[in-house]
């Protein structure tokens, strides 16, 4: 489906099967990604949102998701992914895989999930930002203050 510029619609987008490239408007967005979206062979893909508070759910690839400005919820799926959150208030899980968690400016919560992650809370206020690495041997970095577990 392809929409006229400047055109938005309210509600769910789901691109299906096959390589896609969704691209969020300014207002709550729900984007999910397939193994095939916007990456090479179905291995990967990279999503970006737009400001808004918005629900990013990658694939099975190595996603690079990018939540940009707003209140996001961003789960990265199988793969070994890099989370963005920006800023705003941001949730993001990486879930399975080895994944890279940066929350951004923000009170964000930083799940790593089952694999080793690296979760980055470190945004120059104390005490606002909760990591949880999760069930491996994980790397966090965070202000004094944050609330850290599951993090040697």
């Amino acid at each position: 489906m392809t929409l006229a510029p400047n055109v938005e619609i309210a509600g769910t987008l789901d691109g299906g099967s096959g390589g896609d490239v969704i691209e969020g408007g300014p207002h709550a967005d729900r984007i999910i990604g397939d193994s095939a979206d916007a990456g090479s062979a179905g291995l990967s893909g990279a999503i970006a949102a737009t400001p808004g508070n918005d629900t990013i759910i990658g694939g099975p690839g190595n996603d690079t998701i990018d939540g940009l400005d707003g209140n996001d919820t961003i789960s990265g799926g199988s793969g070994n992914d890099t989370l963005l959150g920006s800023a705003g208030n941001d949730t993001l899980r990486g879930e399975n895989g080895n994944d890279t968690v940066n929350g951004g400016a923000g009170n964000d919560t930083l799940e790593g999930g089952a694999g080793n992650d690296t979760l980055e809370g470190v945004d120059g206020v104390r005490g606002n930002d909760s990591l949880d690495g999760g069930t491996s041997f994980d790397s966090c970095t965070a202000d004094t203050f944050d609330t850290i577990v599951n993090c040697p």
